[in-house]
């Protein structure tokens, strides 16, 4: 089967779906072709970014870490910042932190609704609040071991939805 969708990643129109059906397996011989795809200037190849983190492990993290530094596109940056938050990594909250004012603002909207989906009670966050968590993220510092498993377990969870937090504030 694997040839079958290699040619069709290779010319088709269905190359996105047949990338995610390589993506999807966690076969660890794809992982180059993929790394080539997630480095493509394509707001598609952030469906490559969701599968290498999701389904292979140490080392599809670490070809996240390697497509957030080098990604010529800002979605698919974002994809791996995403990513890496869910795992606990510091550098997704670095890029959210780095990126609050980038493109003269537009990032900071879709990161803070990004936060605010994520939290229960989100909605009543100030912006002061974000900016001050994810900087404590960034540089590692997970005192409040209570709200940083509530805000990682989204990552973990069996359905990957986004399901809102049980966190009344980012505030301390």
């Amino acid at each position: 089967w694997r040839d079958i969708v290699l040619k069709l990643a290779e010319s088709s129109p269905a190359r996105e779906q047949a990338l995610i059906c390589l993506g999807w397996r966690g076969d660890h011989r794809n992982l180059k072709i993929l790394e080539s795809e997630a480095l493509k200037d394509d707001d598609k190849a952030a469906s490559v970014v969701y599968n290498l983190a999701r389904n292979y492990g140490k080392e599809g993290a670490d070809y996240v870490h390697l497509v957030l530094q080098k990604s010529p596109n800002m979605r698919v940056k974002f994809m791996c910042a995403q990513q890496l938050i869910q795992k606990g990594d510091p550098a997704g909250f670095k890029f959210y932190l780095d990126n609050l004012d980038a493109n003269n603002g537009k990032m900071r909207g879709q990161i803070y609704q990004e936060m605010r989906d994520w939290v229960i009670g989100g909605r009543e966050l100030k912006e002061r609040d974000l900016a001050a968590f994810l900087a404590a993220r960034a540089n590692g510092d997970v005192k409040d071991d209570r709200r940083w498993e509530m805000i990682r377990a989204i990552g973990e969870a069996k359905d990957n939805s986004r399901t809102p937090l049980l966190i009344s504030s980012l505030s301390d």
